[in-house]
């Protein structure tokens, strides 16, 4: 049986895509049928995904860009990066 940790962390992306084999998705349908909690959090993360889709994708400022590539350049080049 599957926990609500794996649910979360290990299938909920993959569970709302339908992008697993048909033994894991019903054994997570028969945890959900059990799980009131995992129920309100899959219902949470599908809402959530539907508002940042509706948000749409913006263009970020050229200098952002610059400042952010600064930073990357800075610290990739620190031991352990």
């Amino acid at each position: 049986m599957v926990t609500c940790e794996e649910f979360i962390e290990d299938f909920l992306a993959e569970y709302v895509d339908g992008a697993l084999g048909p033994e894991t998705m019903a054994e997570l349908e028969a945890h959900l049928a059990k799980c009131p909690a995992c129920i309100t959090y899959l219902n949470t993360y599908r809402k959530t995904r539907d508002v940042v889709g509706l948000a749409g994708a913006s263009e970020m400022p050229p200098a952002m860009k610059d400042i952010l590539r600064q930073f990357m350049v800075r610290h990739l080049k620190r031991p352990g990066f």
